[in-house]
């Protein structure tokens, strides 16, 4: 197989980038398949949240160079850049990061929820070195996630920094010391969609909001998006307010809200 492989782990989406000739690098054709795939994980109700990974080792080299030069970049009109940068998913996406995350390979990571990487991941933008500008998210996003010199560092010397220094810095959520990346994704993935759906969708959206928004108008979202007298009738709020006050686990209804 090459190209984009999807596939389902019970509630989760797994979105593999397999190009093993080029190190996964995206070409127009890829971004287009992981647009397709972010389509399905808002439109399927049965799915909860999403992961996207490289196969081989490697997560991807970035955009591929071979198609851009021919005028085709990995972009679509309705999602963007990768497939998804502009209109990320509705529901949590992790990125199951192993190898190296370098250019457009690191700016995919950037656009998820979550990071989950191997102990021996490398990211970079390695743009400037040849005479190119990260023009995939890479130089708004980053310096959100990470001290601001970093950020500078890493997109003016193409430096590349270890998974470990990330996750230092919060970048990264969870280093997977053995195995791939991917186990630890689906572990992640699986302790979210634990949890309520209506309550995991609100939490989400306000916090990406918040993340990429100054403070008044974060404020003004969330109080747009969520109201609590809306969400105190919901049947996991009352759940969730019993067994707090019963000390006891939730015992979550299964139905539109949760499973």
């Amino acid at each position: 197989m090459t190209g984009v492989g999807v596939r389902r782990e019970g509630h989760l989406l797994v979105v593999t980038l397999d190009e093993p000739r080029t190190r996964n690098a995206m070409t127009q054709r890829m971004a287009h398949q992981v647009g397709a795939a972010m389509d399905e994980l808002d439109q399927d109700d049965t799915l909860r949240a999403g992961i996207i990974t490289g196969a081989g080792g490697f997560f991807c080299a970035g955009q591929n160079l071979a198609d851009a030069d021919e005028g085709r970049f990995a972009r679509t009109d309705s999602r963007g850049w990768w497939g998804f940068a502009s209109r990320p998913p509705r529901k949590p996406l992790i990125a199951a990061v192993d190898g190296m995350a370098l250019g457009g390979g690191f700016e995919i990571a950037l656009c998820c929820d979550l990071i989950v990487a191997g102990g021996t991941t490398e990211f970079g933008l390695p743009e400037v070195g040849r005479g190119m500008v990260a023009v995939g998210g890479g130089l708004t996003r980053l310096p959100r996630r990470v001290p601001y010199h970093l950020a500078v560092l890493m997109a003016l010397t193409g430096e590349r920094v270890s998974a470990r220094t990330l996750a230092g810095h919060g970048l990264v959520a969870r280093i997977v010391e053995s195995g791939p990346a991917l186990a630890g994704a689906v572990e992640l993935g699986r302790a979210i969609i634990e949890h309520p759906r209506t309550a995991v969708g609100h939490t989400l959206d306000v916090i990406r909001v918040a993340g990429a928004s100054d403070l008044g108008t974060s404020i003004l979202h969330q109080d747009s998006r969520v109201s609590v007298d809306e969400l105190r009738l919901t049947p996991d709020y009352r759940e969730g307010v019993a067994s707090f006050k019963e000390k006891r686990p939730p015992r979550w209804l299964r139905g539109a809200t949760h499973d």
